[in-house]
């Protein structure tokens, strides 16, 4: 699964720089509940009624099966070959580590966080956008804001509805959801920080 997110977040960084060849890219991390991008851009505004017009492109960019090659390199390549993102050189240079994933698409060159992937666009075919909102550089409210676009891809769309119904059913199970509705517990704060009362 892993591998297919990790491929849906390259694919991703393809479409919006094609959208935006000046884009600048930040933190993006992927983990099994999908991904997330950071990004600035003086063109691309992209919000939750946009979600449907980027999965129709990356449905494209699916059908043009271009081939995908990974390759590791050490921080002096990536300085080089990602020169053209400020951002992202900064938090791998700050992260200390001897080499960097790159994956390579048509002679363009794109950071991703794990080396999993898959080798050809045409085997992530289902996509989808959980939500879109802002988020300070390196975390911290003193820089800038970037867009943070979260998502995931998968190989077809059944693998894609058995995974929303499992977050479905997760969200339903959620203590905080299940509260506001039986009203089991509350919080004050003369019993304790964090400490429920039933």
């Amino acid at each position: 699964m892993l591998n297919y997110f990790n491929t849906a977040l390259l694919m991703v960084q393809m479409i919006l720089k094609k959208q935006d060849p000046s884009i600048k890219f930040g933190q993006m991390s992927v983990n099994d509940q999908g991904f997330y991008l950071d990004y600035l851009s003086q063109t691309l505004n992209i919000n939750p009624e946009d979600f449907n017009k980027l999965i129709k492109s990356l449905a494209k960019l699916c059908s043009s099966a271009q081939p995908i090659s990974l390759k590791t390199v050490d921080l002096k390549i990536a300085n080089q070959l990602l020169s053209d993102q400020p951002y992202l050189l900064e938090l791998i240079n700050e992260a200390k580590e001897k080499t960097v994933n790159l994956a390579t698409v048509d002679n363009h060159h794109y950071y991703l966080p794990m080396a999993q992937l898959v080798d050809n666009t045409k085997l992530v075919k289902a996509f989808n956008f959980q939500s879109v909102g802002g988020a300070y550089f390196k975390g911290d409210k003193d820089n800038l804001v970037m867009v943070r676009l979260n998502g995931f891809g998968f190989e077809n769309d059944k693998v894609m509805q058995d995974y929303l119904e499992i977050i479905e059913e997760q969200k339903q199970r959620d203590h905080r959801r299940i509260n506001k509705i039986l009203e089991l517990f509350t919080f004050n704060q003369l019993a304790g920080p964090g400490m429920p009362i039933w």
